[in-house]
């Protein structure tokens, strides 16, 4: 029989205020038979490698998901504080990538189930998947043992689809409308940090920007070429009735001003970091308000980026930080591509998308269990990863250029084994 070691204790030992002594001690052999499980993360699965498959009383962790009353809201605040904490100085900017991730899973008792836009498979057509689809905030971090930035998942949200919504009664909420929510928790956890949430374009959204720019959290998206763009209000005139003008005269979208030479002497070289490769280009900036049709107008600094002489390949970003450098800007959105990763390693070395819970509550619960299991693993791996950054494992074939996931995940479950000789 395989006992938790000191060390995801020490790691699991702030959740335990948020869990009766007894479920505690369930959830310290499920994180660490998760660890050591190869394939779909069941709770059989899980106790089969720590060597309880005999328990008779077997279904005490099947109610850890399905039963037990604790809060995965609360255990995402504490795991994020523990992430800044252990990875973050005191005075470093936290910044966050904001994207959402399609599950696929079907079957009767899966009730949230339903048909959404699924980008990893849509290429030549866009394709529809059946499926969960989840909300993820991630922690970006630049780690010393790899050349690029890590996403560790500390928040993820279930959202439901319309007709789910009206059939069981509850009060449908879109993606912005859950972002909304995240952001709002993301600032009560962090009162004092300066924080960046860095998303795609399909956030650009005037009320997350605006609840941002209120909770002075710095947003970054992409933005179309085409957006509706005014100039800054003018001060109302003293003894002018009504209340102050929202926007001021229309400006000319991106896209017309590239048109008509507006941009002519103002392109400025570029390097930005995507991965490791340095990719340069030439960029224009400027401030401005950008004016949604159905919201309220909101102060941005945009930032046109031409990678060649063919107009296809404009990009557009904004940021709701004015002050912010252009080549800032750039380096935040592309630290977001490392979320993408995240979500192919969780399938492949954490079983998301294999879980056979039916319950609704286990089925709220299990992924961003799996999705907080990521960044468990890495913090328990650090020490580990700091010592062998200098010479990653590597063949070959495969020139590796720092530790990825897969390093860390071996180490820890090595780890784990050398406990057990120890103890026997």
């Amino acid at each position: 029989m395989v006992t938790p070691p000191d060390e995801i204790i020490s790691i699991l030992s702030p959740f335990a205020s948020q869990l009766s002594r007894r479920s505690f001690e369930h959830v310290k052999v499920l994180v660490t038979g998760a660890i050591l499980s190869i394939g779909p993360r069941t709770v059989t699965g899980c106790l089969r490698a720590m060597g309880r498959d005999d328990d008779p009383q077997f279904q005490k962790y099947h109610r850890v998901l399905r039963r037990n009353a604790w809060s995965s809201r609360i255990l995402s605040g504490i795991l994020l504080c523990l992430l800044v904490s252990r990875l973050l100085g005191r005075d470093d900017e936290v910044v966050v990538a904001l994207d959402d991730t399609l599950e696929r899973r079907w079957g009767r008792k899966i009730k949230a189930a339903a048909w959404w836009h699924d980008s990893a498979r849509s290429k030549a057509k866009a394709v529809s998947s059946l499926g969960l689809r989840w909300v993820v905030m991630a922690l970006v971090v630049k780690v010393p043992w790899s050349p690029h930035p890590w996403s560790l998942p500390f928040l993820t949200v279930l959202t439901y689809s319309a007709k789910y919504a009206e059939r069981h009664g509850k009060k449908h909420k879109t993606t912005i409308d859950v972002a909304v929510e995240m952001v709002h928790c993301l600032r009560r956890w962090l009162p004092d940090r300066r924080i960046v949430v860095v998303a795609d374009g399909g956030y650009a959204a005037s009320d997350l920007l605006n609840a941002c720019a209120k909770l002075d959290i710095v947003a970054v998206t992409r933005m179309k070429i085409t957006s509706q763009l005014c100039a800054e209000p003018d001060p109302k005139p003293a003894g002018k009735r009504g209340p102050q003008a929202k926007r001021g005269k229309r400006l000319l979208n991106l896209f017309r001003q590239y048109k008509c030479m507006r941009f002519k002497n103002k392109w400025r070289s570029a390097q930005t970091k995507y991965w490791n490769v340095e990719r340069g280009g030439l960029y224009v900036s400027d401030k401005c308000l950008w004016d949604p049709q159905n919201g309220t107008p909101v102060a941005i600094r945009w930032v046109v980026v031409h990678k060649d002489k063919t107009d296809h390949n404009l990009l557009a970003y904004m940021c709701t930080d004015q002050d912010a450098l252009p080549d800032q800007i750039l380096d935040w959105y592309a630290m977001r591509w490392s979320i993408e990763v995240t979500f192919q390693e969780v399938r492949k070395y954490l079983g998301v998308e294999g879980q056979r819970q039916w319950s609704d509550l286990a089925i709220e619960r299990s992924t961003p269990t799996l999705m907080g299991m990521y960044s468990l693993v890495t913090l328990i791996a650090q020490p580990h990863l700091l010592k062998q950054a200098a010479s990653p494992s590597a063949t070959p074939w495969y020139d590796k250029q720092g530790a990825t996931f897969a390093d860390a995940i071996a180490l820890v479950r090595m780890k784990i084994w050398a406990a057990q000789k120890l103890e026997s």
